[in-house]
C-alpha cells in the first residue's frame, strides 16, 4: 500500500505531522478522524527512485541480452548434437538447461513448447524475432524442407561470424576517427574557455576590439 504524509488537528489544536499507510487519502482520514484528530493537509509520498538499483537493473539486462557470440555458439551446439542423431526437442531442452542467459533459456523453453505442441522449428523460431532474426528462422526453414537442418545450422554459423567479423571491423575502423573528433572537441572548448578569454584581455589592454 501507498505511504501518505499529513498535517492535522489534535483535540487541542495542536499542529501534527506524520506519515500513515493506507490504500487511499480517504483511508487516511477516516483514520484520523476515528482517532479524534482533523486532518488538514493528506498528500501520498513520492516513492524515491533508487539511482544504484535502476543501473544495477539495466547492467543485469544487458548482460542477460542474446548477442551475436550466443547465437553462434547456439547454432554449433545444435549441429553438433543433430549431427549425433539427438532429437531436436531433446537438443534444445539440453541447451536450455546449459544456458547462462536467461532470456535465452526462456526463449528455448518457449520454443519447445510450439514444438511439443505440433509446430515447426523454424516457425517456433519466427515467433521470437528479438532473438533469432529472420534470416536465421528462413535459413531453418530451408534445412527442414531438404532434411540437411544440421547443415543450416552450421551455415547460420557461418554466416553470423562473417557479421560479427565485419562489424568489429567497422568498430576498429571508426575507433580512430571517434579519437580525433573528441580531442579537437576538447581543443576547441579549452581555446574557447581559456585562450580567447586571454587574448580579449590583451586586446583591452591596448584599447582595440
Amino acid at each position: 500500500m501507498p505511504d501518505f504524509r499529513y498535517q492535522a488537528r489534535g483535540p487541542s489544536g495542536q499542529l501534527l505531522e506524520g506519515q500513515i499507510e493506507a490504500p487511499s487519502i480517504d483511508a487516511v482520514a477516516d483514520q484520523l478522524l476515528g482517532n479524534g484528530i482533523s486532518p488538514v493537509k493528506i498528500e501520498p509520498i513520492q516513492a524515491s527512485t533508487d539511482v544504484l538499483a535502476a543501473l544495477r537493473l539495466w547492467f543485469s539486462k544487458s548482460r542477460q541480452r542474446v548477442k551475436i557470440e550466443d547465437l553462434i555458439l547456439f547454432c554449433r551446439q545444435m549441429y553438433t548434437l543433430l549431427s549425433a542423431g539427438v532429437p531436436i526437442v531433446r537438443s534444445l531442452r539440453g541447451l536450455q538447461d546449459l544456458s547462462q542467459k536467461t532470456a535465452l533459456a526462456k526463449t528455448l523453453e518457449a520454443v519447445i513448447d510450439d514444438l511439443e505442441a505440433g509446430h515447426e522449428l523454424s516457425a517456433a523460431l519466427a515467433a521470437h524475432p528479438k532473438v533469432f532474426p529472420r534470416l536465421f528462422s528462413s535459413m531453418v526453414q530451408v534445412g527442414e524442407n531438404t532434411g540437411r537442418l544440421d547443415e543450416s545450422f552450421m551455415q547460420i554459423a557461418k554466416y553470423l561470424e562473417l557479421e560479427k567479423e565485419t562489424a568489429d571491423r567497422v568498430k576498429e575502423a571508426l575507433r580512430y576517427p571517434a579519437f580525433v573528433t573528441v580531442a579537437i572537441g576538447v581543443a576547441i572548448g579549452f581555446i574557447s574557455l581559456f585562450v580567447v578569454p586571454a587574448f580579449e584581455k590583451v586586446f583591452k589592454s591596448f584599447g582595440a576590439d
